[in-house]
Formats: C-alpha cells, sequence, structure tokens
C-alpha cells in the first residue's frame, strides 16, 4: 500500500539544513485499518547537512530512525527502518525548498506528516569556558609530582557489543543475573580499562602536571590512540550504547587538561575530531522522549557526555542539544525531588536517583560557568532531586516503604564513599550543611568518580 510522508522543516538561512542542532516539532500519522491515527513528537538532529531521527529503543518494538543527506542541489533522500512486527522498510524522497523540506515517500500502511522548527539560536555564548579551570583547582589541590606510569593504552575497539546484565524476567530491572554481569563486564572491560587509565593519568596532571610535562604527553597518547583507530564508532548494542556514553563524557571531561600547543596538534585535532564525532554519534538515541532511556537516568548521562564533547570541541550545536534535553531531565523531578522512572527501579531505586543525580549535578556546574544557570529551572529541581538523594542515601528506609523492597546499592546496604563524588560538584556553588558533613565524613584524600572525570574533589572541589 503506497502512502505519503510529509517532512517539513523550517529552515533558518542557508546552508541548505540552517543551522546543524536539534528540530523539534511532531508527527502526525492517519489511521491504518482499524489502528487509529496518531500524533507523536518528533525531533532529529542536524550535524553538516546530515539528518538523524530516532525513536525508542534499539532492538525494542517500536524503534524507529530515518537519515539522509541534502546534496548541493537540495535534493534529499531520508531511508530506515522502524519495527513493528518486524523490520519495516522506511524510504522518502524530496527538495528543499525556500519554505523548508518536503519529503514523500513510504512508511508502512500509515500516511503521516512531520513538521518541525529548526534550532534556535545558541544558547551559551563562545568562546567556552571549560571545567576544571586547572590553575585554580591545582592552586587548591597541589600536589608533590606523582609517580604515574605512562603504561600502554588498551587496543581500541570499534564495535561496542555489550549486554544487559539484569534479569530479563524482573520488570523493575534490579535483579542481577550474575551469568549476565559477568559477561557484561567481559564484554565491558576495554571501555571500563581505558576510562580508569584517562582518569588515572588526568588525576595526576591536574594536581602535578606542572612539575612533570610527561603526563601532559601521556595523557594525549591515550587519547590519540584511541582517536586514531576511531573507537566507538561501529555497531553498538543499546547496552554497548550506556557505555559509550559514560566512557565519553570520561574522554571529555578530561580534555580540558590538555595544553593549547597539546589541543592544537595534529594528535590534538584528531582527538577533538573524534570526540566531537562520539558526541553526535552519542546523541540520537536520547533525542526523542519516547523511550525510557530518554527518560531516565541514561539520559542525565547523554547530557553531560554530548555537553562536555559541545564544550571541549566547540561545537555549539551539541550544547544546544544538551541544554535542550537537560531541560526535558529536570522537567521530570518530581516536586518531591524523586524521577518516577528511579522509584520504579524497585531494591535499587535510591542507588539510581544517586546515579541520575552525579550527571546533572555536573551538567548544571558546566552550563553555569558558560553563564547559563539551570539550577533553578522548574522550581529549583536540582536541587529537589538533591535533597531527595541526599536523604536517601542517608537514611533509604523511606524509599524502601515507598517501593516495597528494601534498598540495595549493588551487593552493599550502603552506598559507598565514592557515591558522594557529585556532592564536591555541588557544594562548591551551593550551601547544604547536611552534606557537607556527610562529605567531610568520607572524603578522605579524595573522591573518585571516573565517569566524571576522575577525582571530583581535586577538580571540583573547594578548600
Amino acid at each position: 500500500m503506497r502512502c505519503a510522508v510529509y517532512l517539513l522543516i523550517l529552515l533558518a538561512a542557508s546552508p541548505a539544513f540552517g543551522r546543524d542542532g536539534l528540530y523539534r516539532g511532531t508527527q502526525t500519522c492517519e489511521a491504518a485499518g482499524s489502528s487509529p491515527g496518531f500524533t507523536i513528537e518528533w525531533r532529529a538532529t542536524v550535524r553538516d547537512g546530515r539528518l538523524v531521527s530516532e525513536r525508542g529503543q534499539r532492538d525494542q518494538e517500536n524503534w524507529e530512525r530515518v537519515e539522509g543527506v541534502v546534496g548541493p542541489d537540495g535534493r534529499v533522500t531520508l531511508n530506515g527502518v522502524y519495527r513493528f512486527q518486524g523490520e519495516r522498510p522506511i524510504r522518502l524522497a524530496g527538495r528543499v525548498s525556500a519554505a523548508g523540506l518536503e519529503v514523500a515517500g513510504e512508511r508502512g500502511p500509515r500516511s503521516c506528516r512531520v513538521v518541525a522548527s529548526s534550532p534556535p539560536p545558541a544558547s551559551v555564548a563562545q568562546p567556552y569556558r571549560l571545567l576544571p579551570d586547572v590553575a585554580e583547582q591545582r592552586r587548591a589541590f597541589t600536589r608533590s609530582a606523582r609517580t604515574v606510569t605512562c603504561d600502554a593504552p588498551p587496543d581500541p575497539v570499534s564495535d561496542v557489543v555489550v549486554e544487559p546484565f539484569y534479569r530479563k524476567d524482573d520488570p523493575t530491572h534490579s535483579i542481577i543475573d550474575p551469568a549476565a554481569l559477568e559477561r557484561r563486564r567481559q564484554a565491558a572491560m576495554p571501555f571500563e580499562t581505558y576510562s580508569r587509565g584517562l582518569a588515572r593519568i588526568g588525576d595526576a596532571v591536574l594536581v602535578s602536571g606542572a612539575q612533570n610535562p610527561a603526563l601532559g604527553t601521556c595523557l594525549l597518547g591515550w587519547l590519540d590512540h584511541w582517536a586514531s583507530a576511531g573507537a566507538m564508532l561501529g555497531r553498538v548494542t543499546m547496552q554497548g550504547g550506556f557505555e559509550r556514553k559514560w566512557t565519553l563524557a570520561t574522554i571529555a571531561l578530561n580534555l580540558p587538561l590538555l595544553t593549547p600547543d597539546q589541543r592544537a596538534s595534529a594528535a590534538g585535532q584528531r582527538v577533538l575530531a573524534w570526540v566531537r564525532d562520539l558526541g553526535w554519534a552519542v546523541a540520537p538515541a536520547y533525542t526523542a522522549s519516547r523511550s525510557t532511556a530518554a527518560n531516565n537516568n541514561h539520559l542525565n548521562w547523554a547530557v553531560l557526555a554530548v555537553l562536555s564533547a559541545g564544550l571541549a570541541t566547540e561545537d555549539p550545536a551539541l550544547v544546544d542539544w544538551a541544554v535542550d534535553r537537560l531541560d526535558h531531565a529536570l522537567s521530570l523531578i518530581e516536586p518531591d525531588g524523586s524521577l518516577p522512572f528511579e522509584l520504579a527501579r524497585g531494591a535499587k531505586a535510591v542507588h539510581y536517583h544517586a546515579f541520575a543525580v552525579e550527571p546533572t549535578v555536573l551538567a548544571v556546574a558546566l552550563l553555569a560557568a558558560n553563564g547559563l544557570d539551570m539550577a533553578d529551572a522548574h522550581g529549583g529541581a536540582l536541587h529537589r532531586l538533591v535533597r531527595f538523594v541526599r536523604d536517601g542515601m542517608a537514611d533509604p528506609s523511606p524509599v524502601a516503604a515507598r517501593v516495597g523492597m528494601p534498598q540495595d546499592f549493588f551487593h552493599s546496604q550502603t552506598p559507598r564513599p565514592n557515591r558522594y563524588g557529585w556532592a564536591e560538584i555541588y557544594l562548591a556553588r551551593y550551601p547544604d550543611p547536611v552534606l557537607a558533613a556527610r562529605l567531610a565524613e568520607v572524603r578522605g584524600d579524595g573522591l573518585v568518580t571516573v565517569w566524571l572525570g576522575g577525582s571530583t574533589t581535586w577538580r571540583y572541589g573547594k578548600r
């Protein structure tokens, strides 16, 4: 059955797609047989004239992905698939016109129409300020030259093929399947080894790099080793996508530790191009708001990964994408500070609230350093989330009663000290005597959260 799909993107000035970034609108589809029509949110990312729209979660029903490139004559062809009782092809073709872009083609049995607006003006002005402020943090946390061996980095990996580790029959996704966890550990080992190594070297560069310039050379070498191979840009499973964004966060958050000369070098330029590619690879899966991963803690981590990549590579479209998605993430925080998708995690409800607050606090801090303060957005949603996590980590029994399950912090009844690493970032900007007292109890010589770059104490804390 032939159907028409009309895609209208209201464009800014040339080039063909206007500004790179996030295009937002709605998709309205007519009824098909006894199945009624519907209107849903539609979003796409556009980079260098390449459009990607993705909804849902790969390998699950109702997942959809469409992509295409605008040619020099304005013609465009979009190809993709959607999954409903198997995969079904999508093929759309048309032309960029003065009014925008229209394409017609086939998408199963339905006629659909999508209307989306082009990205608004940049929300954060350049030049960007990167965190940490190396000079400031080095003064606060000076250490003598550290003995850090520049070991060879692990071999780069193109495909990120990792599978979930929770039991498939558990709707809360909180009961671990030990065999699956071991498979995940083995598959994710290259990425975790790489992230831990980067964080370790980066921490050493931060606190004593001026005394040991070879550490900076080591950091650049590690980054370029994977950049030169185009690591993590191959085939990616759903869980693999999670691993990739966490790894990207670690990578991008260590780029501020490179010197200007290192960034300008051939190796530095390869690294920056690779990080930008990774940012654009991560964004599409978290762009539409329909999938679970685009509404739970994975969205918060995607925001941090893409934001830090955008700031480090000076890509305003990535930064704007992160601002839009951070606003959505903050809008999901309830009046009491809870997150519905994390409460649904049963025995790990508090754990996943804590996991969500980590990237959120740092993303807000990064934007605040660049003149955009979102801490008070949605009625101070960030502060509500922080208080909910602070109280839940201190005493999880109210949450346990609420969800009907005792709380578990991954084989521990209490959170480990490094789960408070985010508090260094928050307390550097906002007073909270209760949280500060708890942080003082667990800080020791410094708290390390690898996916927040490394030692959050040394990088973001205040003395």
